[in-house]
């Protein structure tokens, strides 16, 4: 980390919009796909472990030393051995996440716009436009956050407001098959 840490508001917020992103992209298709008709017990589901995790970070949040990251916190919680490998595999998965999200990105332009054209094109101009954020300074991405984390919360309540019309209480009832 470099010489000014992030604040708390700070990494909280860039914590917010990290997990956000996963959500918004796998949550809704999938959910419906696999569960139908009960897609929104699944939220239910999640609530449990959620709380856990902002209760997690919530305490990381309070105890946070300066310079300290979640990694840093990992090791102290579970110990230096245990901590490395589980920052190993957090790692990993931050890397095939990564490409994942460049190779979805690049799906969208050629399918959208540019069909015919070749996706490795896409993922290379993506890798280099967000590059120099990705190298540059931590507190920057605590500010870029710290001002869009109001805006991505706002775009969810307005989608809320305006999809609660749409619900039908029908798709509400539980069947046995949905189980």
């Amino acid at each position: 980390m470099d010489d000014a840490p992030l604040s708390r508001r700070q990494f909280a917020a860039l914590l917010w919009a990290v997990m956000v992103s996963p959500m918004i992209r796998h949550a809704p298709g999938g959910m419906m796909a696999r569960s139908g008709g009960a897609a929104w017990l699944t939220a239910m589901l999640c609530a449990v472990p959620a709380a856990g995790l902002g209760l997690f970070l919530g305490r990381f949040l309070r105890t946070r030393r300066p310079g300290e990251g979640l990694g840093e916190l990992l090791c102290r919680a579970v110990g230096p051995g245990p901590g490395r490998f589980l920052c190993g595999i957090w790692g990993l998965w931050l890397l095939y996440y990564s490409g994942f999200v460049l190779r979805a990105g690049a799906d969208r332009f050629v399918s959208a716009a540019y069909t015919g054209s070749p996706e490795r094109l896409f993922m290379a101009v993506m890798l280099a436009l967000v590059l120099p954020a990705g190298l540059g300074r931590v507190k920057t991405l605590g500010r870029c956050a710290q001002i869009t984390a109001p805006l991505l919360a706002a775009v969810f309540a307005l989608v809320f407001v305006f999809s609660v019309k749409n619900i039908d209480p029908a798709g509400l009832a539980l069947w046995p098959g949905d189980a």
